[in-house]
C-alpha cells in the first residue's frame, strides 16, 4: 500500500430530495404533537373538571347500556328510569358546562344501574351486597349453580351460594353489607350461606359456612339490635351479635373444630346446646358434636419495634440486621413470629413457633416492604391471637431521597366500587411512594399497588381526598366522589 492510499479519506453521500425532508420532518411534528397530546390528556385533561366529568357520564354511558337487558322487568323499572334521568341530566350540564354538576349526575347514574345490576343477578334486591376487599395470591370462586371455578377479580359481586376458595399460600377478604369484613385463610373453602336485610326494621343476618381451613371474622358494631354474623362447620355454629373478633378453625388432625373469640362474645351452638363463649375464650368441638375443650386463651404481644411503617436506610444491604421486639407476656411458654412480603400474610418468608424471647435480629434483608405479627404460646400449647400486623421498609441509601427527582407520583385509579355506606379503592402509584386518603394512611405494596375501604361520612356527596408522595418529597394529589343515594 502507497502512502498515499494510506492518507486517503473517502467520503459517501446520497442525494435526499427536498420533498422526503419535507416529508420526515411534517411526521416529526405529528409525532411530537401526538406525544404532547396524550401528555396533556393524561395528566391534565382527565384530572380537569371537564375530563372527570367526560369519563364519569362515558362509564355511566356503559353501565346503562348494560343495564338495558332487565328494562323491560317490572321490579327494575324505576331504577332503570333513574338512572337514565341521571345520565340525560349529566349530558345537559356537561353541555352548559356545568361541568362538576355533570360529574356528581354521572356518578348517581352509575350508583342506579349499578344496584340494577347488582340485584339483578342476587337472589335478593334488600341491598346485600359482598365484595372482596384484598385478594393476595391464588383465589377461585364458584358462582352458585355452577360447576367451574373462576378467578376471582375485586369488581365481582358475591351472592348466596357462592363458595370462595384459596389456595395453600393465599389469603383473601370479603367485606359484606353489615360491615363484616371475612379473612379466609390460606387453604380454606368458605361458602356464603344467607344475606339478609329487613327494609323496614333494618335487621341484618349473614351466615357463612366453612368448609376446610380457617377463618377470622371482625363484625361491625354499627347494625340495629337483632342483627347478627354467624359461621358454622359441620360440627356448630358460632354467632356473634355486636363488634367483635371470632376465628373459627378446623384441625384436621385433632379432628376437630376450635372457636376462639379474641373480642367480644359468640353465641357456640353445638346440637341443641348453646355456649356462651366471651372475650379471651376459646372452645373446641369433635366430629361427635362434643365439647372436648375449653379455656382462656393467652394475652397477645404488644409489639415494640420498629414502628409501624419505619423505613430502614441502609448503606450496605450485605452488612445490617433488623431488630424486631415485642413486650414479654407473662405465662409464655414461647411465642410465634411470622414474617412474610403480603400484608394478610398468607405467604409466609417464616414462620417460627417457638421463639423463645422478646426480640429477634434478622440479617441481611433484601430492599423491600416486610410485615410481622406475634402470638403468644402457653405450656398447654393453647395461642393468642396474633398481634396487630406492622410494616416496615428495607430501602438503600442509593434510592432514598433523590434530590434530581422533581415528578410527583403518579395516582391512578383502578376501581372505585360504592355500596352501602363505603367504598373500596383500588389504585397504583410509584414504588415506594405513601398514600393517604381522606386523611388516613393506605398500605402500598412494592409494586405501588394499594386496597383501601374508606367508610363514608354521609349520605349525597362525599369528595375524597387521595394523596401520594415519594421518597424524594414530591406529593401528588386528586379528588374522587362517591355519592350515597338513600335507596
Amino acid at each position: 500500500m502507497s502512502s498515499n492510499d494510506t492518507n486517503r479519506i473517502q467520503l459517501d453521500w446520497y442525494n435526499v430530495r427536498y420533498r422526503t425532508v419535507m416529508m420526515w420532518l411534517v411526521g416529526l411534528v405529528i409525532l411530537v404533537a401526538a406525544a404532547g397530546s396524550y401528555i396533556y390528556y393524561d395528566k391534565y385533561y382527565l384530572d380537569s373538571p371537564r375530563g372527570a366529568a367526560a369519563a364519569a357520564i362515558d362509564q355511566a354511558e356503559d353501565l346503562h347500556e348494560r343495564a338495558s337487558r332487565y328494562a323491560e322487568d317490572e321490579q327494575y323499572e324505576g331504577l332503570y328510569g333513574d338512572a337514565g334521568r341521571f345520565l340525560e341530566q349529566a349530558r345537559g350540564r356537561f353541555g352548559e358546562a356545568s361541568f362538576d354538576e355533570a360529574h356528581i349526575a354521572a356518578i348517581r347514574s352509575q350508583n342506579y344501574s349499578q344496584r340494577l345490576l347488582d340485584s339483578a343477578r342476587s337472589s335478593e334486591t334488600t341491598g346485600n351486597e359482598v365484595r372482596f376487599y384484598k385478594i393476595e395470591g391464588d383465589t377461585k370462586v364458584k358462582r352458585s349453580g355452577q360447576f367451574l371455578w373462576e378467578a376471582a377479580d375485586p369488581k365481582l359481586l358475591l351472592s348466596v351460594g357462592d363458595q370462595i376458595k384459596t389456595a395453600k399460600n393465599a389469603t383473601a377478604q370479603i367485606i359484606y353489607f353489615n360491615g363484616t369484613i371475612t379473612t379466609i385463610k390460606p387453604g380454606s373453602l368458605l361458602e356464603i350461606k344467607e344475606l339478609y336485610e329487613n327494609p323496614t326494621t333494618k335487621v341484618r343476618k349473614v351466615r357463612e359456612k366453612l368448609k376446610i381451613g380457617g377463618v377470622s371474622s371482625t363484625v361491625s358494631g354499627d347494625n340495629v339490635a337483632g342483627s347478627f354474623h354467624e359461621v358454622s362447620t359441620d360440627t356448630m355454629s358460632a354467632r356473634a351479635h355486636e363488634r367483635s373478633e371470632i376465628e373459627i378453625g378446623i384441625n384436621k388432625d385433632k379432628k376437630q373444630t376450635e372457636i376462639r373469640v379474641h373480642s367480644g362474645q359468640a353465641a357456640v351452638r353445638v346440637g341443641k346446646e348453646e355456649i356462651q363463649v366471651r372475650q379471651s375464650e376459646m372452645v373446641a368441638i369433635d366430629e361427635s358434636q362434643r365439647l372436648v375443650a375449653r379455656g382462656r386463651i393467652p394475652k397477645t404481644p404488644d409489639l415494640r419495634e420498629p414502628l409501624n411503617q419505619k423505613v430502614f436506610v441502609y448503606d450496605d444491604l450485605n452488612s445490617e440486621i433488623t431488630k424486631l421486639a415485642w413486650q414479654k407476656v407473662a405465662g409464655a411458654s414461647r411465642y410465634h413470629l411470622q414474617i412474610s412480603r403480603r400484608s394478610l400474610l398468607g405467604d409466609l418468608l417464616l414462620d417460627k413457633d417457638d421463639v423463645r424471647t422478646s426480640s429477634v435480629k434478622l440479617p441481611r434483608l433484601k430492599a423491600g416492604s416486610y410485615y410481622w405479627r406475634v402470638a403468644t404460646v402457653n405450656e398447654d400449647d393453647v395461642s393468642s391471637a396474633f398481634s396487630e400486623t406492622r410494616k416496615f421498609k428495607i430501602v438503600s441509601m442509593d434510592a432514598f431521597a433523590d434530590q434530581r427527582d422533581k415528578t410527583p407520583p403518579p395516582i391512578e385509579i383502578k376501581d372505585f366500587l360504592v355500596f352501602s355506606y363505603q367504598v373500596i379503592i383500588n389504585g397504583r402509584t410509584e414504588p415506594g411512594a405513601v398514600v393517604s386518603i381522606d386523611g388516613r394512611s393506605v398500605d402500598v405494596y412494592d409494586d405501588g399497588t394499594f386496597t383501601a375501604v374508606i367508610k363514608l361520612k354521609r349520605e349525597g356527596k362525599n369528595v375524597l381526598k387521595i394523596v401520594a408522595q415519594d421518597l424524594s418529597g414530591n406529593e401528588y394529589e386528586i379528588n374522587r366522589v362517591a355519592y350515597v343515594e338513600a335507596f
